[in-house]
């Protein structure tokens, strides 16, 4: 159900217009090597499904899902400014975008989840000065919980 959900949310970003452009893949294990992030990977993760037992024959069902945005700066130019700080903010500026867009849209999912509801949005801020300072890195999380009011199976 997780998996159906992912995929509801990743058509929905995919047919939105963002800048920069980036194109939301689902991957189980968003790992990639710093060639593939010359340009912006956004990957999408089901993370997790939490049950609770509800009233009247109902369960509570909580899905989370996490998006990560990666990219590489090219070297910093002689005497120029640093790319990875621009990049850095620029990134960051994008998923507060995508946070937003989400929050207005995608309250409601399409027919095969009419009771899923975004609940929750965070943007878990992963900062690793290794990989921001030393490999040039900048890599951004936002978590999505939906909630859902389902018959138990």
């Amino acid at each position: 159900m997780i998996d159906d959900l992912c995929i509801a949310v990743r058509d929905q970003l995919n047919a939105a217009t963002f800048t920069p452009p980036f194109t939301v893949t689902i991957n189980d294990s968003p790992e990639f090597d710093i060639e593939d992030l010359a340009s912006l990977k956004v990957t999408m993760l089901p993370f997790g499904v939490m049950r609770e037992a509800e009233t009247r024959g109902h369960d509570s069902e909580q899905f989370v899902i996490q998006i990560a945005f990666q990219k590489h700066a090219p070297a910093r130019p002689e005497g120029g400014t640093d790319s990875v700080v621009t990049m850095s903010k620029e990134l960051r500026n994008l998923q507060q975008t995508v946070a937003n867009w989400l929050s207005v849209r995608s309250r409601r999912i399409p027919p095969t989840y009419t009771t899923a509801r975004l609940r929750k949005i965070e943007q878990v801020p992963l900062y690793d000065s290794t990989a921001l300072r030393q490999e040039r890195r900048y890599v951004g999380v936002m978590q999505l919980t939906y909630d859902a009011i389902v018959r138990p199976t």
